[in-house]
């Protein structure tokens, strides 16, 4: 009898209905998917937390960035490449800091004294010299004054004598002696001051100042330059005598030292060239100043052209000392443009003579022919 066959079970059969209840490994899944969920938030906001501070403004990027520097958390050429930027920051500063003060040029006070200083040795070159053994000359004292020492001399003998005889005498006789003297020399001076010009009582004033000293310098003219004086050397009238001392110092001349000359054939005061030279230097500070007082929204360009703009007068008679160079190069020019033009209308006249020549002979010849 043949066996039936056997067939493997159903497993439909086996399996229960499916419920809406989860089953224990759906359960599992739920939970590991809660932890992964929870394990993305802690890291967003684990980065949000780092993050924050580079967000908020630049100066708290600048210290948080400096921190992560000092722990070294970040490598060594990150750190070269902030140096070299940092550098190359620095020069750029630098240049564009040039670029604005070569736009906006403004000296200081040492630099001004050097131009006017330049420009003051330029104006006064032709009309400086130094002082030899041969420019000095001591002259003896005068006979005038040798004569009112031995006038007071025999006056106070006078006295004596007279005091000796009778004292109240002699104090009458010298009393109206001195109210002689007096009124005589109150006299002259009225009539020197009556018969003086301006520049006669100052230069007697120069002289009293250094009537002391009996030391005489030769110099040249007035307004005449080191170059004409030096031409004119023999000739007797070619200098002139003066009395040796400088109305800004009141210190004599002395040999190998500079003196400088006005170069204003009127004014014949001579002074030391340290001593004008510093003077004017004085006078060119005042007047900038003066110029900035007056106009407070001047540009630094124009303040740039008025550190020369001063005046250059003698300390003494207040006329005009120098030549201003300025001037002097414009008149050169327009001086030297008149004889070039001159020079060029001499040399078209001949040209000129010379065609009207060829026109003329011209038609004569035409004839003859």
């Amino acid at each position: 009898m043949n066996p039936s066959p056997t067939f493997p079970p159903n497993t439909t059969d086996i399996l229960p209905c499916p419920t809406s209840h989860d089953t224990p490994c759906e359960t599992a899944d739920f939970h590991l998917s809660d932890e992964a969920m929870w394990m993305i938030i802690w890291i967003a906001g684990m980065l949000m937390f780092l993050c924050l501070p580079f967000c908020v403004t630049k100066s708290r990027r600048d210290l948080c960035w400096r921190r992560i520097k000092e722990r070294q958390w970040i490598s060594d050429d990150r750190e070269d490449d902030w140096y070299t930027a940092a550098v190359r920051r620095q020069q750029e500063q630098r240049r564009q800091q040039m670029e604005a003060e070569q736009r906006h040029f403004r000296t200081s006070r040492t630099q001004e004294d050097e131009i006017r200083e330049q420009f003051l040795l330029q104006c006064m070159e032709n009309y400086t010299m130094s002082l030899s053994r041969t420019d000095i000359h001591e002259m003896e004292e005068t006979n005038s004054r040798a004569g009112s020492i031995k006038s007071f001399g025999s006056l106070q003998s006078f006295r004596c004598s007279k005091k000796i005889g009778d004292e109240s005498e002699s104090g009458i006789v010298a009393i109206d002696v001195e109210a002689q003297i007096a009124g005589s020399e109150r006299k002259a001076k009225e009539k020197r001051s009556d018969s003086l010009t301006d520049d006669e009582e100052e230069q007697a004033v120069l002289a009293f100042a250094f009537d002391d000293n009996c030391r005489k310098v030769y110099v040249p003219l007035p307004g005449q330059t080191t170059m004409d004086a030096e031409e004119t050397v023999g000739a007797p009238s070619a200098r002139r005598m003066v009395n040796s001392g400088c109305a800004i110092c009141l210190c004599t001349f002395d040999t190998e030292e500079k003196i400088t000359w006005s170069a204003n054939p009127k004014c014949p005061h001579i002074f030391h060239s340290d001593c004008i030279l510093h003077w004017y230097l004085a006078v060119g500070r005042k007047t900038q100043r003066r110029h900035i007082r007056q106009n407070p929204e001047m540009s630094d360009e124009e303040l740039l052209t008025k550190i020369c703009d001063f005046p250059i007068n003698c300390p003494c008679c207040r006329q005009n000392f120098c030549q201003d160079i300025r001037k002097f190069d414009v008149s050169a020019s327009s001086s030297r443009t008149q004889a070039e033009s001159e020079s060029d209308e001499e040399m078209e006249q001949p040209r000129n003579e010379v065609d009207s020549m060829e026109l003329g002979s011209t038609p004569s010849a035409t004839a003859s022919q």
